[in-house]
């Protein structure tokens, strides 16, 4: 029960990051005690540490094309996204989706840097949702070529590879599924979450649930006026799930450049088939950043992909230097400002904005339900 008081009145952000560092003590005492931490200079060395300015290199002009991807969404509206509010809000989700569980926190703070920028929060939110259901598209994309390209090498060395890859499909398609559905059947999707937050509301969560149920509400009718005014302009996504594509890739090939760098030489197309499945199982993870899930999944596919006595933990270390510190060291320039408890003015600000935004789309899916 001390545990649990001492965890309420923790923050949750220091939680997370306590959480990461935690991760990151673990692996460095493994690279130690295997003796692969001696090995480590041998990655930075030239040209090998080629590979790895490439694989930073492939991680920057990623995130160029995720601000591109916010930019092309924001094209043709009444307020429109300027490409440097796009790419400047796209380095603040950098970082707050890695400090947070389920990359929960970085949605809302792209909406507080877009809004910064000009962008009304209810416009953000909206284009923000439709990114989103693309992003998602692309990502189950990547992740079912991938497992089809590489399954009979890793169904042959992984035990349990059939459990490993249902556990990451089954999260990411039951996303899937509910952007499918709050499309098709939104009237359907609401009843069910209103019926589970009344189930919640018997329970200890009542509190919780009876605070946010109205901004969860009005959040699923934003995503089905959104989603259908992308159905209704099939040539933007296209052009933004293109994009997505490419966005990924730039992720995907980074883990191709840390084989280089350790000294295994697999095939491309075999590395990026690895790295669709590591990312589709890694992501389900709840943690930070996928924390613990990521470093495990990319360790079990990637051994099989580097020659005997390779150093894994030094890869798993190197990967996670590009995928998660670089990016979350590069965005923490850009959250200056961010709202906080005791910054209260920017906060209330788009708070009051968000709240004037709701009432307006309540008020409208009122009417429409008539």
């Amino acid at each position: 029960m001390r545990f649990l008081r001492w965890l309420k009145h923790i923050g949750s952000r220091r939680l997370s990051i306590g959480f990461i560092v935690i991760c990151f003590i673990v692996l460095m005492i493994y690279l130690f005690a295997s003796g692969e931490a001696a090995q480590l200079p041998h990655a930075f060395s030239w040209p090998r540490s080629l590979w790895l300015l490439l694989g930073a290199g492939s991680m920057v002009a990623g995130w160029f094309f995720e601000g591109w991807v916010l930019y092309e969404m924001g094209r043709g509206l009444e307020h429109p996204i300027p490409y440097k509010a796009a790419v400047r809000s796209t380095m603040v989700v950098q970082f707050f989706n890695n400090i947070t569980p389920s990359s929960s926190g970085g949605q809302p703070m792209q909406i507080w840097s877009l809004w910064r920028d000009g962008v009304p929060v209810g416009r953000a939110s909206s284009v923000l949702l439709g990114k989103f259901a693309v992003y998602q598209a692309a990502l189950v994309t990547c992740g079912m070529l991938g497992v089809f390209y590489a399954n009979d090498l890793f169904a042959q060395q992984i035990g349990g590879w059939v459990w490993l890859v249902v556990f990451g499909f089954v999260v990411q398609a039951a996303i899937c599924a509910f952007l499918v559905a709050m499309i098709v059947k939104p009237t359907a999707v609401r009843r069910l979450v209103h019926f589970i937050a009344r189930l919640l509301s018997r329970t200890k969560a009542h509190t919780f649930v009876d605070r946010h149920i109205v901004q969860v509400d009005t959040e699923l009718v934003r995503f089905e006026t959104e989603a259908l005014a992308l159905a209704g302009r099939p040539s933007l996504f296209i052009r933004t799930y293109l994009l997505t594509l490419i966005q990924l890739q730039s992720v995907l090939i980074v883990p191709y450049c840390i084989c280089r760098a350790v000294g295994g030489t697999p095939s491309l197309l075999m590395a990026l088939s690895a790295a669709a499945a590591t990312l589709i199982v890694s992501s389900s993870f709840p943690t930070p950043g996928a924390s613990g899930g990521a470093e495990g999944t990319f360790a079990l596919i990637f051994s099989l992909l580097l020659p005997a006595q390779s150093p894994v933990g030094i890869a798993v270390l190197l990967w996670r230097l590009l995928t998660f510190y670089f990016p979350l060291f590069a965005g923490m320039p850009f959250c200056i400002g961010a709202p906080k408890q005791e910054n209260a003015q920017v906060a209330e600000t788009v708070v009051t904005a968000r709240a004037a935004v709701d009432a307006a789309v309540t008020k409208d899916a009122s009417e429409k339900n008539g």
